[in-house]
């Protein structure tokens, strides 16, 4: 075959918390890696989304990073890539079983042949995935962790490099109307900017407002968008939904789920199962990924989701995503790159990650 799948993790119990260090061991190019975190739920309700479970995924080799984003990021990333991929079996319900999906994608689709990560080209690739089993449900009683790689097998290929996710920089938001001045790191090309904004119960753009990116200090605008409800309202056009099935419990007094989606009207749509009697399910609120549900008979509530940006994250692409030459190129020209991030208010944690290629 051409190309196969290969186990890099086989599933394992790899405890509550902790972080498990996984040695890549095959010499074959990979397109991508699927890592799968599951665990069996003890209540029917979120404290937090799915992806607050991981929240660290590094690709290193020694002390060098190669990939490094959180659960929220890398979930958010492999959607803007590959929209309409699995992110996440929604699942809420005790004694049943809630399952992660978080893509490391190396080229710009499956099965790249021009970029693929290749692990002869450095001495000792591991991955380094950080877990917590009771980021979402505090009863939860075990997980589940397996890692699978996409290989290429009889098919000899030699790519020129890689996409990495690099998580640039994390930071509390300061009050409405201030502004977050990030310094972007200029030695590699950079395929797509993604900016998380998040704040509980909050539509993504109700967090922050603006963005701009500007080189030399206004010497050239490279993009500047002084309404981020508007460049989303635009871009909708661009990115497709995100839609997730869900089965969970509904009850009379109200308690809440998390999904991916996270702007404002996220459109929930359900029909009650296994209820002893028919009863109407209230939703609110449904804002910012956070979903209240009121029930006037309890029992399940099969539904599905659908919105836009993921995780609360912004994408802004720099170039067309599948022309590596038209990409936002800054080597040898030092731009001194900023971005400038407006919040809207306190209590937002932001987040700006780059995928950029990295050349062999």
């Amino acid at each position: 075959m051409n190309y196969r799948t290969a186990l890099i993790l086989a599933a394992e119990d790899v405890q509550s918390a902790g972080t498990k260090v996984i040695p890549i061991d095959v010499e074959s190019p990979i397109s991508a890696i699927d890592i799968k975190f599951r665990i069996t739920r003890g209540s029917d309700t979120h404290v937090a989304g799915c992806a607050a479970m991981i929240p660290k995924i590094e690709l290193v080799d020694g002390a060098k990073v190669l990939w490094s984003a959180n659960g929220y990021l890398a979930q958010a990333l492999g959607y803007y890539n590959r929209p309409g991929r699995q992110l996440e079996h929604g699942q809420v319900l005790t004694a049943n079983e809630e399952e992660g999906h978080y893509p490391l994608d190396f080229g710009r689709y499956l099965w790249d042949e021009q970029l693929a990560f290749d692990p002869r080209k450095y001495n000792n690739p591991q991955l380094k995935i950080t877990h917590s089993e009771l980021a979402t449900d505090a009863s939860a009683s075990d997980n589940e962790l397996e890692v699978i790689a996409y290989l290429f097998d009889e098919k000899t290929i030699s790519p020129t490099g890689f996409l990495a996710a690099m998580l640039h920089y994390e930071y509390t938001c300061g009050s409405s109307d201030s502004y977050e001045m990030v310094s972007l790191p200029d030695d590699r090309v950079i395929r797509q900017i993604l900016v998380r904004a998040f704040q509980q119960g909050y539509a993504a753009f109700n967090n922050i407002y603006q963005a701009r990116l500007d080189e030399n200090t206004l010497g050239n605008i490279v993009f500047d968008y002084t309404l981020l409800e508007d460049y989303f309202r635009r871009m909708q056009g661009v990115w497709p939904p995100i839609q997730i099935g869900h089965q969970w419990n509904v009850a009379t007094s109200l308690g809440y789920k998390y999904v991916p989606q996270s702007n404002y009207w996220v459109n929930i749509v359900g029909t009650t199962h296994s209820h002893t009697t028919t009863g109407n399910v209230q939703v609110n609120p449904q804002k910012g990924g956070k979903i209240g549900l009121t029930a006037e008979a309890a029992g399940e509530w099969a539904a599905n989701s659908h919105g836009w940006l993921p995780w609360h994250t912004f994408q802004f692409p720099m170039g067309k995503p599948g022309d590596i030459d038209d990409w936002y190129n800054p080597l040898g020209k030092k731009p001194r790159l900023r971005l400038r991030v407006g919040s809207s208010g306190n209590s937002v944690t932001g987040a700006v990650l780059l995928e950029e290629l990295i050349r062999y």
